[in-house]
């Protein structure tokens, strides 16, 4: 154990992957075969596959569903 800022903290936190990503986090709203569903099947303005019906879908934004697939978000996946 050891004194350390929380800028050197969270710097050995991802050095050492020790922060929960994806469905380790207990708010996810996604799973990982969620993810890669949403990645594979995305076409921009469909009735079906767009980010509007995707988001209905799982009961979540367009703009959260556009992240996704930006890969700004679950990137590790």
């Amino acid at each position: 154990l050891e004194f350390v800022t929380d800028k050197e903290n969270k710097k050995h936190a991802i050095k050492n992957d020790l922060n929960a990503k994806g469905e380790q986090i207990h708010t996810a709203v996604f799973t990982e075969e969620q993810i890669e569903w949403i990645r594979k099947h995305y076409k921009p303005g469909h009735s079906k596959y767009g980010a509007r019906a995707m988001a209905r879908t799982f009961g979540t934004s367009h703009s959260t569903i556009g992240k996704v697939v930006r890969n700004e978000t679950w990137k590790h996946v």
